[in-house]
């Protein structure tokens, strides 16, 4: 089924936007883009997308605002006492938080996609049912055989003159 989701949110001093979508497909054929310089957040993701999907071409995106890197540039603003480690991993936490509810809302979308297919096609099979039950089963004209003429001319009986050459 087709789908889209997007979800914006901010923690840690960054702010995100993240973009899910989904086509048809026979397998499961999963495009991440994502930033780099966030540990394991690909791992991650795409466990939850597996989770999720068996079949289709899931493509999710994820854009940071840079802007929060400019401002914690040295000698932009004081950070002491704030430790990088610790916003990274507050904020792959809430990164990964909103994935997981960026892929429900496709699940759910492609979910409500398959259902409404499913009430045009059932709706569809039942005017054939319908229409097939109110057709009136008709004989099959008969056509004269070309030899014979017209389906309308008097049948003729073959001369004996004609019996005796046959063999």
């Amino acid at each position: 089924m087709t789908g889209f989701a997007a979800r914006t949110g901010e923690a840690a001093g960054q702010a995100w936007a993240w973009e899910a979508r989904s086509v048809n497909g026979k397998g499961l054929d999963l495009r991440l883009r994502l930033p780099e310089g966030i540990e394991g957040l690909e791992a991650a993701v795409r466990a939850e997308a597996q989770a999720r999907f068996a079949r289709g071409n899931v493509t999710v995106a994820l854009r940071l605002d840079r802007a929060a890197e400019v401002l914690a540039m040295r000698g932009v603003l004081d950070t002491s006492g704030a430790s990088a480690e610790d916003d990274g991993a507050a904020l792959k936490a809430a990164l990964l938080a909103d994935a997981a509810a960026l892929l429900d809302a496709l699940r759910h979308m492609r979910l409500a996609e398959g259902r409404a297919l499913y009430e045009i096609l059932a709706a569809q099979l039942a005017r054939i049912e319908s229409l097939a039950a109110r057709a009136v089963p008709r004989r099959p004209r008969r056509c004269a055989p070309p030899w014979r003429g017209s389906p309308t001319a008097p049948r003729r009986p073959i001369p004996r003159a004609s019996r005796r050459n046959w063999p």
